[in-house]
C-alpha cells in the first residue's frame, strides 16, 4: 500500500482487543502483526498531518511528504509501545508522529531560506533578547527597526521566520491547534481542502507585516491590544487593518 495522505480509504482502526493481541504478537517478533498495526493506524497519521497543516499554513511542504514523515514516527511508536502501561496507543503515538513531521520540515525548509534572511533573523533575535533583558517587555516593530537599522518589512519577515522556527522546535506532542481524534473519528472535511490551499496562497501574497498580524491574531490567538503592543501600533489601527485584510481574503475566495 502506498503511504500517501491523499488515499481516501485507509484501513479502519481495530477494536481494543484485536489491537492488544497484535501488540502481543509484535513484541514476540511477528512482523505481520507489526505491519497490521501500522496499516490500521495510518488514519492517525493523516489526522496529525491535517492538524499540523491547519495550524501552520505558511510552511511550504507538500502534505504527502508530511504524511511519509509521520509514518516514520508511527513505526517508532509501534516498536516502542507497551500496552501494559494502560494508555491509549494514539496518546503514545502522536508525539512520535508529530516529532518526525517537525524534524522533516526543519530539514527541508530551513536550509532553503536565503542567507540574507537568516542573517536578518539572527540580528533581530539578538536585539530582541537584549531589549527583553533590559526593559522586561517585548520590543515593538518600530523599536526593532530603529535598533537594527532594518526596515519594518524586513523586521516583520525576520520575526515571522522566528515564529515558525520556534514553533517547530517546541516539545513534540504539543502545540496542535485542536486535539487529534482517535483513528476512525477524524474530521471528514475533505471538501475544505481546496479552501485551505486557496487560503494558504492568499496569505503568501500578503506583505510580511500583514502576514505577521494575521498569524499573531488568529494562529497565536493574541488579542488586538496584545498585537498592537507587539507591533508598536494602536489598537484601532490593528482593528481597522484586520478588517481590511479579512475583507481582502474573503473577496479572493468569492472570486474563485
Amino acid at each position: 500500500m502506498p503511504l500517501t495522505g491523499g488515499i481516501p480509504s485507509l484501513p479502519a482502526p481495530l477494536d481494543p482487543a484485536a489491537t492488544q493481541e497484535l501488540f502481543r504478537k509484535a513484541r514476540q517478533g511477528d512482523e505481520l502483526a507489526r505491519q497490521r498495526l501500522v496499516e490500521h493506524n495510518l488514519r492517525l497519521v493523516r489526522a496529525v498531518v491535517r492538524r499540523f497543516r491547519e495550524a501552520r499554513l505558511f510552511i511550504p511542504v507538500d502534505d504527502d511528504d508530511l504524511f511519509q514523515a509521520g509514518c516514520i514516527g508511527l513505526l517508532q511508536a509501534v516498536d516502542g509501545f507497551d500496552p501494559e502501561r494502560g494508555i491509549q496507543f494514539s496518546t503514545y503515538a502522536v508525539p512520535f508522529i508529530l516529532g518526525e513531521i517537525r524534524r522533516y520540515v526543519r530539514q527541508q525548509v530551513a536550509p532553503d531560506l536565503p542567507r540574507s534572511l537568516w542573517q536578518r533573523s539572527g540580528q533581530v533575535a539578538t536585539v530582541r533578547t537584549r531589549f527583553l533583558q533590559q526593559w522586561g517587555r517585548e520590543p515593538t516593530l518600530a523599536e526593532l527597526s530603529r535598533l537594527t537599522g532594518l526596515s519594518t518589512q524586513d523586521v516583520a519577515e525576520a520575526l515571522e521566520v522566528q515564529e515558525w522556527l520556534g514553533e517547530l522546535s517546541r516539545t513534540p506532542g504539543t502545540g496542535l491547534a485542536t486535539p487529534v481524534p482517535e483513528p476512525g473519528q477524524e474530521d471528514a472535511r475533505l471538501e475544505g481542502t481546496h479552501d485551505r490551499v486557496a487560503l494558504h496562497e492568499a496569505l503568501a501574497r500578503l506583505p510580511p507585516a500583514d502576514r505577521l498580524l494575521l498569524e499573531l491574531r488568529f494562529f497565536r490567538q493574541l488579542s488586538q491590544p496584545e498585537v498592537a503592543a507587539r507591533l508598536g501600533l494602536s489598537q484601532p489601527h490593528i482593528s481597522r487593518r484586520e478588517r481590511q485584510l479579512l475583507a481582502r481574503l474573503r473577496s479572493g475566495f468569492s472570486d474563485r
